[in-house]
């Protein structure tokens, strides 16, 4: 019997995580990972230039646990072009930057700025933790502010509907402060949350899988074993028998819900009411012209991170990112990624690749009409069946209840719990290991 103090079931970079600090904690551990690879749906692909595809996230926002890893690896950072920032929104057939307040002029009616004055005066409190963000957000500021700048956010973010997020999952400090003030925004000049709401973002000069690669490097290659899929997790006497092969003391179960949800349904059956929404990214370059429909004419795509679709558009694109705009090394003049289906669109998950890549085209020459759909070629793309985990009314409560139903020596980790970005999974795999070793 394969005997460990820990072993961390998982090698996205929630357990990824752990492993790192196990090893600077010089822990006896191991890294059991189902696939062939690291990274869980970190996805770096390279062209046969070199060029860098993304099929998974895009970009890392650096929080405390990412930045002490980086910093302590000296992971040479890529930060995006400043210049990039201008954040778009595709609203009445136009992209609209709501950088500034006359961008948020032209998304919201004078009648909304006018609600969210009158916010300040708002008597009634929060109910309870069981609100979704579009009934909380369109009783404290009306319903354009949801349609026209939290659908689309919301989107981007979750490939969820707001009316189906739970408020407090998604913005617990804001629900925090919604509790002890009537108005957020009061509430807001009051508490002076510590959250940032903003960061920087980077990636390295491979791509995201560079991260991976560094912190793979820093674990011993005999603590990290690929392509075992974990079939049974059985407690015995002090800790667990894995597979029959593996015994360990305590266990990281760094896998995704509809996952963990089976290997220990004595503790953990009701993860599978996490529902996960279907995504599907396209990787396209425009083709170089000297045309009207080229490069050259694109101004708003030279500065802009990328756009979302407003609810009033009812696209099934959820939105682009404007990758050699934010890293220009990555990919020539202009690589686009493309999100298509979530939440409000599953059924596109099972259509044929030439039926998606010409809705995307269909959606994208809206936003940007200078371009045909011959103007882009498809390079690379990827299906995501169950992409990202909604965080739908009832799940605070449904995480509160399975965790105290888990015995003292298993934790999980991973961006069902409590927040879906690359930071808050590895936060998750450092807290877990924390909880076992202190």
């Amino acid at each position: 019997m394969n005997k460990h103090k820990l072993i961390i079931i998982g090698g996205g970079i929630a357990g990824l995580s752990s492993a790192f600090y196990a090893q600077k904690q010089n822990l006896d551990f191991l890294l059991i990972e189902s696939g062939a690879r690291l990274g869980g749906v970190i996805n770096t692909q390279k062209t046969s230039l070199n060029y860098i595809l993304e099929q998974g996230p895009n970009s890392l926002a650096l929080g405390s646990t990412l930045k002490e890893i980086t910093n302590n690896l000296n992971i040479a950072l890529l930060p995006a072009q400043a210049i990039a920032k201008k954040k778009l929104i595709f609203i009445n057939n136009k992209l609209i930057a709501i950088n500034s307040l006359t961008g948020l002029f032209e998304v919201l009616s004078l009648k909304t700025f006018f609600k969210i004055a009158q916010e300040f005066f708002h008597k009634t409190p929060i109910a309870s933790q069981n609100i979704s963000i579009g009934e909380f957000f369109e009783n404290h500021f009306g319903a354009e502010i949801v349609n026209n700048l939290l659908w689309p956010i919301l989107s981007g973010i979750y490939a969820g509907n707001p009316y189906k997020l739970e408020f407090a999952s998604v913005f617990p400090e804001l629900y925090k402060i919604s509790q002890n003030h009537p108005s957020l925004l009061m509430g807001l000049i009051k508490d002076k949350p510590t959250a940032k709401f903003k960061r920087e973002i980077f990636s390295t000069e491979s791509g995201l899988f560079g991260l991976i690669e560094q912190i793979q490097s820093f674990i011993p290659p005999e603590k990290i074993i690929l392509n075992i899929p974990i079939t049974s997790i059985k407690e015995k006497e002090a800790g667990f028998i894995i597979n029959n092969s593996f015994q360990t003391e305590k266990i990281i179960l760094a896998v995704p819900a509809y996952i963990a949800c089976n290997l220990c349904p004595e503790f953990l059956a009701d993860l599978n009411q996490i529902y996960y929404a279907p995504i599907i990214t396209l990787n396209f370059w425009l083709k170089e012209s000297k045309e009207p429909s080229g490069v050259a004419y694109l101004d708003q795509y030279k500065n802009a991170f990328g756009f979302l679709s407003a609810r009033p558009q009812n696209t099934p694109l959820l939105g682009t990112v404007f990758n050699s705009a934010l890293f220009p090394s990555h990919a020539p003049n202009m690589a686009i990624t493309c999100f298509i289906g979530g939440a409000n669109y599953p059924e596109l998950i099972n259509c044929s690749l030439e039926e998606i890549q010409k809705i995307a085209l269909q959606e994208l020459i809206k936003a940007l009409p200078q371009t045909t759909e011959s103007d882009f070629e498809l390079k690379n793309y990827k299906y995501w069946p169950q992409g990202i985990p909604q965080y739908n009314l009832g799940h605070r409560a449904l995480i509160e209840a399975v965790q105290a139903k888990l015995p003292q020596n298993l934790k999980l980790a991973g961006n069902y719990l409590k927040g879906i970005s690359l930071e808050d999974s590895a936060y998750s795999g450092k807290t877990a290991l924390r909880e076992l070793f202190g």
